[in-house]
């Protein structure tokens, strides 16, 4: 979804070279890297001396001198480790070796996106090894009613959609789950508020598709698998 509208964005704006400034792995995540690299250059930064919310203030810095470089200073900068202070820039997203490499484990990622300290989390998948999360794919109508609601509200539903897939199916110690009569007891939903994500999990393969998205009233109305 986010890679869909920064791909739009850089198509509409003519834009040459994406500088990934994202910091947080959890947020590096949300967008598909090697889908965007088709449409424009791509480099991400490092920084040498800390890594995560560690980082932010080197990445400030990194910020300020791109924003007083000219067109051709940033074109240069698809160069392969071109360095700006303690950062530097590469193609690879994941840190060169040797640099510090943030600590964090996925099932903190709720943690994370609010902007808190991570903590051990309350919500497992039920399994005696630690699992990684599910994927998710999108439906056409999800994909409509996030497109309708505008950007106030990407951040909120990126949220949902990463605490959702670190335990789909755990409504014993998540209150904001719930399975819903009908449809084979297939389909899920995810409290936001007054709104409700309804989401169809699929064991097999570990993937979270998402069906609906919008206030509770509405968003059960005509639901297909």
């Amino acid at each position: 979804m986010l890679t869909d509208v920064l791909c739009d964005v850089v198509r509409r704006g003519g834009i040459a070279c994406v500088v990934d400034l994202t910091a947080m792995e959890a947020y590096r995540r949300l967008i598909d890297w090697n889908m965007l690299a088709r449409h424009v250059g791509v480099v991400h930064a490092f920084d040498t001396v800390g890594a995560g919310d560690y980082a932010l203030t080197s990445f400030g810095r990194v910020f300020g001198k791109l924003l007083s470089m000219d067109a051709e200073q940033l074109f240069a900068l698809e160069s392969q480790g071109e360095r700006i202070g303690t950062c530097s820039l590469h193609q690879d997203e994941v840190p060169p070796s040797g640099y510090p490499r943030e600590v964090w484990q996925p099932d903190q990622a709720k943690e994370i996106l609010r902007g808190a300290i991570p903590g051990p989390s309350e919500i497992r998948v039920a399994s005696d090894a630690k699992e990684a999360a599910w994927g998710f794919e999108m439906g056409s109508r999800f994909f409509g009613d996030v497109k309708r609601r505008g950007r106030r509200d990407f951040g909120t539903v990126v949220g949902a959609v990463m605490e959702i897939c670190q335990a789909p199916l755990a409504a014993q110690t998540n209150p904001r789950l719930k399975r819903l009569e009908g449809h084979g007891g297939r389909l899920w939903r995810y409290r936001v508020g007054d709104d409700r994500l309804v989401y169809d999990p699929d064991g097999a393969r570990r993937v979270v598709r998402l069906i609906r998205f919008g206030p509770r009233g509405d968003v059960y109305k005509g639901l297909t698998l």
